[in-house]
């Protein structure tokens, strides 16, 4: 009797048991949930917010995959580059390349964009054709049949659940389409330039005529002069100095504010203050994009820059070796937004972006964002904290500076809030013979325009080439200064 019993359970529960899918991508896990139901328990590899080129394999991950029935996949070696050591780590047999349990669908689908030759000068190039199928909405309707198909192969007994689940999807599809496509009409011959080859399925699907790419090679970051070149072949109406203007305003902007705050850092000895604030401030800005989508990320840099500047002003009065303190507070901020953006996809370039951002492309929105916030600033330096005195006077100070920092960190980046503030006004208080904040304005004008239109002109990095022109001239000049002190 125990052993019917047991028996009755077993088939009774196999009867319930859900197929455990994981699919790589999001698109392919809402197809696997509309075509397999209730029969199906449905996990997704990629967050659908980072790149689907770049996913950090996480030990999460393997956990999913160790657990699976059936893995779907993008295929067209759009998941080379992450999931191999994955299924490695997972040791799930029943899911490797070629078994029953595994899936690639885009054998169904008739790539494009296939290389003649494959060679890594020709950028990141997948050897299959282009992976991005899925955004031609008429190849969704084959990659559910083949999903359909799979999930009958491995579960028989609801074939006809699959069928009908199957046959309801289509006909709402279709539905869908047929509205879709007659809204497409009315682009068709539309001009279209793209960053990446994303769109080239559906491009061609309705009928667009793609005349560039902003990547000058698939998978390798454009330059400024990249993404000008092709909007200035594309669009000749457009002129430079249209896209150039709030650019050099800007850097003019950071050059003035900044030189205010870093004549009197200079003098206090007090050197890396500024950039220990920028630090800190840029943590607020790594919890925004990597947990937020961006948002919030103003407040949140904010906070961080009046925590740092408040703890600062604290030490200045309170703690001895100042300086140190200082070189701690720069240490936790950059060790922090590392941890932070450790589970980015995106980690590196955000970092790089928040040490030094390109200013190139500044909006003429940021541009008046960027003076309603300066010219405040200043005026207050001006004619209200000479004024001060005490501790009140070092609270202002520091509150001003990270009002400051928080605004041009998220434009400039923090490398470059360093070198605007430090530079210059290194300049104009070495020489005697002018005010100083007047030469540190001059000297970091002209330094920063050199640098912006260097970098344009050279294809370079133009956060970086504003570092690098700024602190080359602040150094030749003080070194060419002190030899004519020496001599005379």
């Amino acid at each position: 009797m125990k052993k019917i019993l047991v028996l009755l359970l077993f088939v009774s529960m196999s009867l319930v048991a859900k197929v455990n899918v994981v699919t790589t991508y999001a698109y392919l896990g809402e197809i696997v949930k509309e075509v397999g139901g209730n029969n199906v328990k449905v996990k997704v590899l990629a967050n659908s917010k980072f790149d689907p080129h770049f996913i950090v394999p996480k030990p999460s991950l393997i956990t999913k995959l160790r657990k699976a029935d059936l893995l779907v996949i993008n295929g067209g070696q759009l998941e080379i580059g992450w999931l191999p050591p994955l299924l490695r780590g997972a040791q799930n047999k029943n899911i490797n390349i070629g078994t029953k349990g595994f899936l690639d669908v885009s054998g169904v689908i008739n790539m494009i964009n296939k290389p003649a030759v494959v060679s890594r000068a020709q950028g990141d190039v997948h050897p299959d054709g282009n992976p991005h199928f899925a955004l031609d909405p008429h190849n969704i309707a084959v990659i559910a049949k083949l999903i359909a198909k799979k999930l009958v192969l491995l579960d028989y007994a609801n074939k006809d659940a699959y069928e009908n689940n199957l046959q309801s999807f289509l006909q709402d599809w279709e539905s869908y389409l047929k509205d879709y496509d007659a809204k497409m009409v009315m682009c068709k011959d539309k001009k279209v330039v793209q960053y990446h080859q994303l769109f080239n399925y559906f491009l061609q699907r309705y009928d667009y005529t793609l005349v560039g790419n902003i990547e000058p090679l698939p998978g390798i970051s454009p330059s400024s002069k990249d993404a000008l070149k092709t909007i200035h072949n594309r669009r000749k109406i457009m002129q430079i100095i249209e896209i150039f203007w709030p650019a050099f305003t800007l850097a003019i902007l950071l050059v003035y504010i900044h030189a205010i705050f870093g004549t009197e850092i200079i003098r206090r000895g007090v050197i890396f203050t500024d950039l220990a604030i920028g630090q800190i401030a840029a943590i607020g800005m790594a919890l925004s994009v990597a947990f937020l989508d961006g948002a919030y990320q103003t407040l949140l840099v904010l906070s961080f820059a009046v925590f740092a500047a408040l703890a600062i002003a604290w030490a200045s009065k309170n703690l001895k070796n100042v300086e140190a303190f200082i070189g701690l507070l720069y240490a936790l901020g950059i060790s922090s937004i590392m941890i932070i953006l450790a589970n980015s996809a995106e980690g590196l370039e955000i970092f790089s972006k928040l040490s030094a951002a390109d200013i190139l492309f500044t909006s003429k929105d940021e541009l008046y964002t960027s003076i309603a916030v300066y010219i405040p600033i200043s005026l207050v330096m001006f004619f209200i904290y000479p004024k001060t005195k005490g501790f009140i006077k070092e609270l202002l100070f520091f509150i001003m500076l990270a009002f400051t920092v928080t605004s041009s960190v998220q434009s400039a980046g923090v490398l470059v809030v360093f070198a605007l503030l430090i530079a210059p006004a290194y300049i104009g208080l070495v020489q005697k013979k002018f005010h100083p904040l007047v030469v540190a304005w001059v000297s970091g004008i002209v330094a920063i325009i050199t640098a912006i239109i260097g970098s344009y002109s050279f294809d370079l990095p133009t956060g970086y080439s504003i570092v690098f022109v700024m602190v080359s001239i602040s150094i030749v000049f003080v070194v060419i200064n002190e030899r004519k002190v020496l001599e005379e």
